[in-house]
């Protein structure tokens, strides 16, 4: 087993499967500013507003990150990094699981994350040799993640 940096572009899509792990419940994704806001505020609104977030943005986002994880693992598959793709894969999940009760009440946007939750769920199964389950992230509060940095 090699000693190399993460690569660039891994360090990007890990970035991005990480903070949408860290999405509780009753926040909404900012893609533009890659931040959360509560959904429930007149401020989170005027803020995801200024900022012209929508949930078809969202769900375009939702699907090109989970597109290009999938494009990923298949490039590092026969790498350390695929093992470390596959759990921020597995990761996500705990974000998009909270995104589907902040849209509860929303049927439209509440089947397209179902749909990327079982594609997620589906290509989980298909590489769970790669899962470690000793490691969590999940309770991990956003002031204290760790964010990945690329490498000079």
């Amino acid at each position: 087993m090699t000693t190399l940096p993460i690569p660039d572009n891994l360090v990007d899509l890990l970035n991005d499967l990480t903070l949408i792990s860290l999405i509780d419940k009753e926040q909404k994704l900012n893609i533009n500013t890659r931040s959360v806001s509560p959904s429930n505020t007149w401020g989170g609104a005027f803020f995801r507003s200024y900022y012209r977030e929508s949930r078809d943005g969202l769900i375009d986002y939702l699907n090109k990150i989970i597109a290009r994880t999938l494009y990923e693992i298949t490039c590092y598959r026969d790498t350390e990094f695929c093992k470390i793709i596959v759990n921020h894969l597995n990761y996500a999940k705990r974000g998009l699981d909270n995104l589907c009760v902040t849209y509860a009440c929303d049927p439209n946007i509440l089947s397209q994350l179902n749909l990327i939750k079982e594609n997620v769920d589906f290509q989980l199964s298909k590489n769970k040799k790669f899962l470690v389950h000793d490691i969590k992230i999940h309770n991990i509060p956003l002031d204290q993640a760790v964010i990945l940095t690329r490498s000079e």
